[in-house]
């Protein structure tokens, strides 16, 4: 029941009730966290770090490869929002009943941005303009892996699916285990992961959350972000679409 020095791994959940209770129960005479993603409520609880290696630094030391110049792709949609007038009837889809409903006349005007689509707004159009402008960069037979993220479950089929329409429809053969959804939804994620890691197929996958840490597949060179993100610690530009290609690993 007694330690000298606790090394913390990962120390950005160290704020989670249940590493407080334990760090409170040991009192370590030293207690060492590490961290690559140091989040501000990190520095709030344990204070500034002690030591510091920036990305940058770990370029230039030739410990990680730098990325290229990021694609981003704009629609009049991500720039401009979706805007229902006061007056209108806007239609709402109905997961339960798998239908879609008209609303009421609108008492004042209702606006969403780009953050809030595939999440409370369907935006088939702006969703297939975008996979149309991917399909032009990314070979689904490359030896190259994709990994792009998605805003919900949901958003990850619609990309899987429109993927397919769009590379049959510029002649691409691809075949039926090259694109997969990778979330906690899937059919035995666990066994798609080792697949996508170790594998040449599936070599373009589409997740959410379950891709974003601790996984590490050499192979992936592109980077697809679909969604918006609030946390600095993810890659985050508003309101635009980001394609990030990395030029080697």
């Amino acid at each position: 029941d007694f330690y000298d020095y606790i090394v913390v791994d990962e120390f950005h959940h160290a704020a989670a009730p249940t590493y407080q209770e334990l760090l409170a129960y040991y009192q370590p005479q030293i207690l060492l966290g590490l961290t690559a993603t140091p989040a501000l409520h990190t520095t709030n609880i344990f204070g500034a770090p002690v030591f510091t290696y920036s990305y940058r630094e770990a370029v230039i030391d030739g410990n990680l490869i730098d990325h290229e110049p990021p694609y981003q792709i704009k629609t009049k949609l991500n720039t401009e929002g979706i805007k229902w007038k006061k007056g209108e009837r806007p239609k709402v889809y109905d997961p339960e009943t798998n239908t879609i409903e008209e609303l009421a006349e609108l008492e004042d005007e209702l606006k969403f941005d780009v953050e809030s689509f595939n999440r409370a707004v369907i935006t088939s159009p702006f969703n297939r303009t975008v996979i149309q402008e991917l399909v032009k960069y990314i070979d689904p037979q490359s030896e190259e892996k994709t990994l792009i993220f998605a805003a919900s479950d949901e958003h990850a089929d619609t990309i899987v699916n429109l993927l397919f329409e769009e590379y049959e429809a510029i002649g691409v053969d691809v075949p039926q285990d090259a694109i997969k959804k990778i979330t906690g939804k899937a059919y035995n994620p666990q066994e798609l992961v080792r697949l996508y890691k170790n594998e040449k197929f599936p070599n373009i996958a589409v997740t959410v959350d379950l891709l974003t840490t601790g996984v590490n597949v050499p192979a992936i060179t592109n980077l697809v972000f679909m969604r918006c993100t609030n946390l600095r610690i993810w890659y985050r530009r508003p309101k635009e679409k980001i394609f990030t290609k990395i030029s080697k690993w």
